[in-house]
């Protein structure tokens, strides 16, 4: 090995012909931006990597996209999109995030190149069944190669959010969407024919909802109330605030009576109620599907909560 080396020196005093490239030329530059795609689902998956403060590299941004399936044959495809601020710092050269949040489990083991990142990514969702059962649905192990974009300085940071998700679900009677929640504080004006009722639950906690038409026959126009979340394993889940606007017309009220079972993927409400022309109570309950944190499945919710409420 030395005589090899030995021969190539003189080559270049004699001749004169080998360049050394600057060094500035082999120094990858940083923000980078990184895209490509899983190899079994062929869905993206992009990554910005920063310079931190100390030299060393780290983990700014990361999207991707992966269809998940259930035992039940339900399917869920999952697009994600998270900010790390601060950026998360790289081992060396090696990215591995194992992360278990409510009812996701996230696992990500990469190497970073100058030019490429390479590795293995897969994500688990516990569920319910159509029939409120526990699931476990997983997505494959996928591995990747993600090609830096050229001029991607600061590409990926000019449209960074917090956290961004958009979920569907594919069942055998279709596709199942997410409605949109709103929540705030400020009074809403009542419109002719509509009913406000006000109260609290069994929990403390308050409930506000309305209805359109009359207590005997109507429907359920907005409502917004909270719910304290207790786990099986324990841990407190905090109170949750929820604000529901059905648009088109709600859930029907018949015979001074109405229910709501609604039962997705990841959520169940349940929602029942007996109007009066004073007072109205009944139950309510949210449940979450979730893993502890050595991933089993496990169901965080409220409970069966009694409610009542009076006319305003």
């Amino acid at each position: 090995m030395r005589r090899t080396i030995t021969v190539i020196v003189l080559s270049v005093v004699a001749c004169g012909v080998f360049v050394v490239p600057p060094a500035a030329a082999s120094a990858p530059s940083w923000p980078a931006t990184f895209r490509g795609l899983t190899d079994q689902q062929l869905l993206p998956i992009q990554l910005d990597v920063v310079q931190l403060q100390d030299g060393g590299l780290g983990l700014s941004d990361l999207s991707l996209e992966l269809e998940i399936s259930c035992p039940t044959g339900d399917r869920i495809g999952l697009g994600t999109g998270v900010f790390y601020f601060p950026a998360l710092p790289l081992d060396g050269h090696s990215l591995k995030i194992d992360e278990i949040y409510g009812n996701e489990a996230f696992h990500l083991s990469a190497r970073v190149g100058a030019n490429r990142v390479r590795g293995t990514v897969t994500m688990a969702l516990a569920a319910f069944t159509p029939d409120e059962q526990l699931e476990r649905c997983d997505a494959p192990t996928q591995r990747f190669t993600a090609e830096r974009v050229a001029d991607s300085v600061g590409s990926g940071l000019a449209a960074r959010s917090p956290l961004v998700q958009t979920r569907f679900l594919v069942r055998s009677g279709g596709v199942s969407a997410k409605r949109s929640i709103e929540f705030g504080s400020a009074p809403r004006p009542l419109a002719a024919g509509v009913l406000q009722y006000r109260g609290k639950t069994a929990q403390h906690l308050p409930i506000d909802f309305r209805v359109r038409g009359t207590p005997g026959r109507g429907s359920l126009a907005d409502a917004g109330f909270a719910l304290r979340i207790r786990c099986d394993d324990g841990m407190s889940g905090g109170a949750w605030g929820f604000g529901i606007t059905w648009i088109g017309g709600g859930p029907p009220v018949r015979d001074g009576s109405f229910a709501i079972d609604d039962v997705e993927f990841d959520q169940a409400f349940h929602w029942s109620g007996h109007l009066g022309t004073l007072r109205a109570h009944g139950r309510i309950a949210f449940e979450l599907p979730a893993f502890t944190q050595d991933e089993q499945l496990q169901r965080c919710g409220s409970g069966s909560v009694r409610w009542r409420a009076h006319a305003v």
